[in-house]
């Protein structure tokens, strides 16, 4: 069984989470001036490393495969969300 379940993230370029084995990553949103990423995850797995990167617009991105999650508007400023493969 699987479930949706919420992770703070911080806003920095590169960061490691721990989310289930194949969770499916959905999106990324502010909530109460928090960045947080939502995940459809299956609870009874063990955890690996997910990296996720934020990048801030007009600022220089990785050359590195990766994934986009989603865009989110913070204010004035407006951060995009990746995951690296």
């Amino acid at each position: 069984m699987t479930k949706i379940y919420k992770y703070g993230i911080a806003i920095t370029d590169c960061q490691t989470i721990q989310l289930p084995v194949g969770a499916t990553i959905l999106c990324a949103q502010m909530q109460d001036s928090h960045l947080c990423l939502w995940a459809d995850v299956d609870t009874l797995k063990e955890t690996e490393d997910r990296v996720i990167l934020v990048y801030g617009t007009g600022h220089e991105t990785r050359d590195i495969p990766q994934r986009y999650i989603s865009t989110v508007q913070d204010r004035e400023f407006v951060w995009h969300v990746c995951e690296r493969l």
